[in-house]
């Protein structure tokens, strides 16, 4: 008979030769992208406000870089034993941020804003382990073609718009809209795979 006693419940399991890893967000996107790489996690969404903090004054990539290192500070407060990921990702046009749409008619009107011409999405990393940060940013920039009101209508009507940065899903049916991307694609999911390898190394740590 085994003497090993079982794991202690909610406690991250370690993968491959990594410390436990909880990813501190919700994001379907983000959580596909670990899965493709077959690394085992937990998800443990930080319940950080983003609308309580005044952040408006700084730029794009300060304010991702400030809401991904608050979001993993929440849940790394929680489990100092394991490394915790934290994200976030916005889209910037013309210096104007635009986050995820409060409704319908918002969501029209980010969407028309974007259509025809380029914007960018930032998306920020944090990993901490040990009592260590560390942090980076990337910034893609995308094309989307022209629309109609009546394509932004019935893209709208398909829901996905809903929860994403800027109303689109460039792996979804906002696929349909996006002529060309410049740097890096996983950025505009969600998180730059390349990027948490980067910062997982700073570590003496890799995903592969």
């Amino acid at each position: 008979m085994s003497t090993q006693s079982p794991p202690e419940p909610n406690r991250p399991q370690a993968s491959r030769g990594l410390p436990p890893v909880i990813l501190a967000s919700g994001s379907p996107r983000r959580q596909e992208l670990l899965r493709t790489i077959g690394l085992a996690f937990d998800i443990i969404p930080s319940e950080v406000d983003e609308a309580a903090f005044s952040i408006g004054q700084l730029s794009p990539a300060d304010q991702v870089i400030f809401l991904a290192g608050e979001k993993a500070k929440a849940v790394a407060q929680k489990y100092p034993d394991c490394l915790v990921i934290g994200s976030d990702t916005l889209v910037a046009v013309d210096g104007r941020v635009l986050g995820k749409p409060a409704d319908r008619d918002q969501a029209f009107t980010m969407l028309g804003t974007l259509q025809n011409r380029e914007h960018t999405v930032y998306s920020a990393i944090t990993v901490i382990y040990q009592g260590r940060t560390e942090v980076d940013v990337l910034a893609t920039r995308v094309w989307m073609k022209p629309l109609s009101p009546e394509e932004i209508h019935r893209y709208i009507d398909t829901g996905e718009p809903m929860d994403k940065a800027g109303a689109y899903a460039i792996q979804g049916y906002g696929s349909l809209f996006v002529e060309r991307v410049e740097g890096c694609y996983f950025n505009v999911m969600g998180m730059s795979m390349a990027l948490l390898e980067s910062l997982f190394r700073r570590f003496d740590l890799s995903l592969l």
